[in-house]
């Protein structure tokens, strides 16, 4: 039987080859999870600068609500549901990010 030689055993090829795919499966849900995830945050970052910039710099109080609307949601009726998605965004980031880091090797 064909073997590959790590850090630690031999280990069959065709059962890392199974450990490869499994990775690969893994990274492309993480991907997936990760840019789910970015997109409520990035939209609530862009759209409080945006307000920021309209109503205070620039002194449009009318654009200024219009934009406010938009970054709460309410334009589309989810400003009741949307601090909730925002707060599991951040409370899964946070976790994975946790969870990573308990994970990661350590230093010396």
């Amino acid at each position: 039987m064909d073997e590959i030689q790590t850090n630690h055993s031999s280990v069959p090829k065709d059962k890392s080859k199974k450990g490869v795919q499994l990775k690969i499966k893994a990274l492309k849900f993480h991907k997936l999870i990760g840019s789910l995830l970015l997109l409520p945050l990035a939209w609530t970052a862009t759209t409080g600068m945006a307000f920021t910039i309209v109503k205070e710099i620039l002194g449009n109080k009318v654009l200024g609500k219009s934009i406010l609307h938009l970054h709460t949601l309410q334009t589309f009726g989810l400003h009741k549901i949307y601090p909730l998605i925002l707060g599991v965004s951040v409370l899964v980031a946070l976790g994975a990010a946790v969870v990573l880091m308990w994970k990661s090797p350590k230093k010396k």
